[in-house]
């Protein structure tokens, strides 16, 4: 049961689909601290973990509070002497969970902070570097989470960095109000936003920590897997990585408009009215004004009350990213199509069981074949044989595909049509102890091989010899990726790129093979309803 908590910890969407401040003064020591480095807002120090440098709670922007709720982040300010980077700064606002808090540290508006591991000797350097971004649906996580300690891929020789960006109605919220205020934007995406602002960072600054900012890989799961995606997609981003790793990330939904509304989809805007009704900010002469006095927590306790009284699922609500014209100027699986992402080597895929989500989200059976409309009795048919075992589980493989394993499969194969490499894998491996009790990896059940966390004392007693042979494998796999475009080499099994003529993946599971075709009829179902959702959105706009 451990290991099945875990795996749930690192849900997503948790789709695919927490209030201090940082008193500078108060963590600066004096200047003659060992081991500082210098950023362009001041010099840090950090701590030494054998032979990795590591540095935490570095802030990469100022403060999203007061006037700052819902607007652009803004650099860091400066400071003297130097700043103690020894602990990891509070989680972003979010409604706090006791099986994902579990009293890490704080929770507050002013959350956004770096974190990085060097295997560095000193402060320079040309060692690639690995930007992780979080999963937790957009409404949850934090770079803080034990299984995100960057140690372990540090020591086979890259800069690893991880960090916050805020989630939930502070990351993504829309008012027609907050457009009148600030015409030119960038509006609603404030979460990936500060995902740019922290690449930036990255680029003005890791080279002082022995990386080099002309090789860069960005890599996250679920909503750190979309974040993947719509970064490779955002004219904001453009330069700021080189290599793209999306676990999970999906890359068909259809995200919300700013303040139009397709189809029966609300606007964003439309959705932020709503919250100032609830929170009784929609009468006043300067709405945007009445909710930034509201307190954080407070903002956070009375939407979820309102919520409650309605019955609602902040998992199925309105934080996420939505096109903006700006920072997200179309759906992802769109804009693959038309081949404007950035030219990045591609690697992605999904986990086996990604239905382990299901409970997360409240979606059930008939509410997924309540969805199939005119393609019921196809489905009926292409998953004749998941259907025989059980309705539960023919319903769990269609949402799980539908949402995570056919879209990985039609972006890698878009990426590889623009003329960049691209690599599919599917992960399917399941923890020894819990073989038997699990139908398949679990969503999120990756991270903790990618970033090898039985290595740390919290994990290693859920791991076997296999266990850890494994995530020796996944993490060498994603290392060498960063390192050269390519994941192959150090004697693993061959990882063939992906092309849709030939159709093959690599499987992750208790054997590493290639898969050619793999549930080929079951994927090209769920990518001929995207393609007519799509074509449907044209006739209609």
């Amino acid at each position: 049961m451990r290991s099945h908590r875990t795996t749930l910890l690192i849900s997503f969407c948790l789709i695919i689909f927490f209030s201090g401040h940082l008193f500078l003064s108060q963590r600066a020591v004096s200047s003659q601290a060992i081991d500082a480095v210098k950023t362009d807002a001041g010099l840090v120090a950090g701590t030494q973990n054998g032979e990795i440098r590591v540095f935490k709670g570095i802030p990469f922007a100022s403060p999203p509070v007061g006037d700052m709720r819902w607007m652009p982040p803004r650099p860091a300010a400066k400071w003297s002497g130097v700043l103690k980077a020894e602990k990891y700064g509070p989680m972003c606002m979010q409604v706090p969970r006791a099986d994902r808090t579990g009293g890490l540290n704080e929770i507050s508006e002013d959350c956004l902070s770096i974190n990085l591991w060097t295997p560095a000797k000193s402060n320079s350097g040309k060692l690639p570097v690995m930007v992780w971004i979080y999963g937790g649906a957009f409404i949850q996580g934090s770079a803080s989470f034990p299984f995100y300690d960057g140690a372990a891929l540090a020591r086979q020789g890259v800069v690893l960095v991880t960090f916050n960006y805020r989630v939930g109605e502070f990351g993504f919220f829309a008012h027609p109000a907050l457009s009148k205020q600030n015409p030119k934007g960038p509006l609603a995406n404030y979460g990936l936003m500060d995902q740019i602002a922290a690449l930036k960072w990255v680029k003005q600054n890791i080279s002082a920590f022995g990386g080099d900012p002309s090789n860069v890989t960005i890599f996250g799961e679920s909503a750190g897997g979309s974040s993947v995606n719509y970064l490779m997609l955002s004219p904001e981003a453009k330069g700021l990585f080189h290599k793209a790793i999306s676990e999970s990330g999906g890359g068909m939904q259809a995200p919300r408009h700013i303040s139009e509304r397709r189809g029966n989809q609300s606007s964003q805007q439309e959705i932020g009215e709503a919250i100032a009704a609830d929170l009784g900010a929609d009468k006043a002469a300067d709405p945007i004004a009445e909710l930034r006095k509201i307190p954080a927590k407070d903002f956070m306790d009375r939407l979820t009350a309102a919520r409650r009284v309605r019955n609602e699922s902040r998992a199925i609500g309105g934080s996420a990213p939505v096109i903006d014209g700006r920072i997200v100027t179309e759906e992802p699986g769109a804009l693959f199509e038309q081949g404007k992402q950035y030219a990045v080597p591609y690697l992605v895929g999904a986990n086996s069981y990604e239905a382990s989500l299901m409970t997360t989200f409240g979606i059930t059976t008939d509410a997924v074949f309540g969805l199939l409309g005119k393609d019921a009795d196809k489905a009926q048919d292409v998953y004749k044989s998941e259907l025989e075992r059980s309705r539960d589980y023919g319903a769990a493989m269609m949402w799980a595909d539908s949402a995570f394993v056919a879209p990985a499969r039609f972006l890698a194969g878009l990426v590889k049509k623009a003329g960049q490499p691209a690599w599919l894998y599917h992960f399917s491996y399941v923890t020894e102890s819990q073989r038997g009790r699990m139908p398949g990896a679990g969503h999120g059940a990756d991270v903790l091989y990618v970033f090898n966390s039985f290595k740390l004392p919290a994990y290693a007693a859920i791991a076997g010899e296999a266990d850890r042979k494994m995530a020796d494998t996944v993490g060498s796999y994603w290392v060498q990726f960063a390192k050269t475009g390519n994941p192959n080499g150090g004697g693993r099994p061959e990882w063939p790129a992906y092309d849709r003529s030939t159709d093959r993946l690599l499987e992750l599971g208790t054997e590493i093979k290639v898969r050619e075709s793999f549930r080929k009829p079951q994927l090209d179902f769920h990518e001929e309803r995207y393609q007519a959702r799509r074509a449907s959105m044209k006739k209609t706009n």
